[in-house]
């Protein structure tokens, strides 16, 4: 059921001198096992987030998607300690959804079992223990980042998913939300250092009490999500029409799915107006991307022309 990474990773124990996604996972790994708790209270709470991420499990209501026992099936990759299961905890109780929480942290994966009914899996997003066609919602929130061989994710999320599913992949970088000038990448990089003072006074910040660990989150976990870095959106919808689905790429949505219809951070767009970027300007905001087989829009589309 593991990847060979993973199994380098928890079995071996050597994948940190890999030079590549061995690296990535084991600084993952290492990363939530340790913050866990801290994400809980603090990180990935914002309304928006869960609004948009429910208005997107809402489109798979269109489509007939149900098992033979009435039933259809959630896989949140990535699942952390459970975020987005918790925000659709009613929605799939009223669809009659079961729900699997899949993520490379063990100490993750366990307090999804305190926070939620969902079944958990501890495995590599890259090479998903799940056969052909067996979900309905596929979803993610700040993940995809994360993973080194970002295709090769997609491509698994195509794979699983059923005639008639949609694909959520939310709260990503995009390549010109991360094209910082000189200024923005100096005043960043301070972060650490004020971050460490804060870290005595904001429980917010604690995490930043170890150096160590915080540079080893944002220079190795997160692997697509530094300056000059970031997701082309032209290259992941090519990367999903290869798999048979159409991907509607939306930047900076908020609690609707329309683009421009969020907001930044302060903090993004403080970095985006040194480097003389129109923070206003939504191609500098996160992606999110709702994806569906390209079989099921042509389905819909002869629907409403018979209807």
């Amino acid at each position: 059921m593991w990847s060979v990474g993973l199994r380098a990773v928890l079995v071996e124990g050597d994948a940190m001198d890999a030079p590549d996604s061995h690296s990535t996972l084991a600084s993952n790994v290492e990363v939530y096992d340790e913050i866990s708790d801290h994400y809980i209270q603090f990180i990935r709470q914002d309304i928006q987030s869960k609004s948009r991420i429910l208005a997107a499990f809402d489109t798979v209501d269109a489509a007939p998607g149900n098992d033979e026992r009435g039933q259809r099936l959630h896989v949140d990759f990535g699942c952390g300690p459970g975020n987005v299961l918790i925000w659709s905890e009613d929605w799939a109780k009223e669809r009659n959804c079961r729900r699997i929480g899949l993520d490379v942290s063990i100490r993750n994966l366990q307090n999804v079992l305190k926070r939620t009914d969902a079944l958990v899996v501890l495995g590599d997003a890259t090479c998903m223990p799940f056969r052909d066609g067996i979900a309905s919602v596929v979803s993610e929130a700040s993940v995809l980042h994360h993973i080194m061989d970002w295709k090769a994710v997609i491509s698994e999320t195509c794979r699983i998913s059923n005639e008639n599913a949609v694909i959520l992949l939310d709260n990503e970088p995009s390549k010109e939300g991360l094209d910082w000038g000189w200024l923005a990448r100096t005043v960043f990089e301070s972060r650490f250092v004020y971050y460490w003072f804060l870290s005595y006074f904001s429980p917010k910040h604690r995490n930043f009490r170890n150096p160590r660990l915080a540079k080893l989150n944002y220079y190795e976990a997160e692997c697509h999500n530094q300056p000059g870095l970031g997701f082309d959106p032209d290259e992941i919808e090519c990367t999903f029409e290869a798999s048979g689905f159409r991907a509607r790429i939306l930047r900076r949505c908020g609690a609707v799915l329309e683009t421009g219809s969020g907001t930044n951070s302060y903090k993004t767009n403080i970095l985006l107006a040194l480097s003389g970027k129109n923070w206003k300007d939504p191609r500098y905001g996160i992606l999110t991307m709702v994806a569906r087989p390209a079989l099921a829009d042509r389905k819909d589309s002869t629907r409403k022309l018979i209807g």
